[in-house]
């Protein structure tokens, strides 16, 4: 007798897995790949399961327990001895002093720590130095910026404002710049912000 299988519970649709479909067209096993935000680890580790073998993570994060977070995560993974991790306990502000580049992949999640303090936030000040040291020299020909901003929180919404900012300074023959949110959102929806690095001028 020929059963009907259950019926598979479809998720909704969310901006993080959204970014992660979008980043995994740009890096392969090998890449070199920096997560700005480590945070609880949920990005790390989607890009190192990316970049095995052989590829390289620069994880930052100002918090001890966020990075604790990341490197707990990280021990439950079978890497090969050639794919490489670094955790760094210091602002994303600070990229340029320890890597040269240029990587292929940059994810930013910006806001707080879930779980933690509220009131400790990313700072458009940081974010800042860290795009446009990546969009200078830190991002190669054909890599991608990704970023979550979030305008729900205190000082979001103007972190956000001057992000998009930035964004419309960049020139058009040298980054593709896309941004999605929810549109019928009942509160504030996250936005995702894709900044693609072009091979060649236009």
């Amino acid at each position: 007798m020929n059963q009907t299988p259950p019926a598979t519970k479809h998720k909704a649709l969310r901006i993080t897995a959204m970014n992660h479909v979008m980043i995994k067209e740009y890096i392969k096993p090998g890449s070199e790949v920096i997560d700005a935000t480590a945070g609880n680890g949920h990005d790390s580790i989607f890009l190192l399961k990316q970049i095995d073998p052989g590829g390289t993570l620069y994880a930052f994060d100002t918090q001890a327990a966020a990075l604790e977070n990341t490197k707990n995560r990280i021990e439950n993974l079978i890497l090969n001895s050639d794919t490489k991790f670094h955790l760094i306990n210091d602002s994303h502000g600070n990229i340029h002093q320890y890597i040269k580049g240029p990587a292929d992949a940059a994810v930013f999640n910006l806001g707080y720590l879930p779980g933690s303090d509220h009131t400790v936030t990313t700072t458009w000040n940081e974010l800042y130095k860290a795009l446009n040291a990546l969009t200078l020299h830190l991002i190669k020909p054909g890599g991608i910026i990704s970023i979550i901003s979030y305008s729900g929180h205190q000082g979001g919404k103007e972190e956000q404002e001057k992000i998009f900012h930035f964004l419309e300074e960049l020139p058009a023959n040298k980054f593709s710049v896309h941004i999605t949110k929810k549109w019928n959102a009942i509160k504030s929806s996250p936005v995702l912000i894709l900044i693609e690095c072009l091979k060649n001028e236009l």
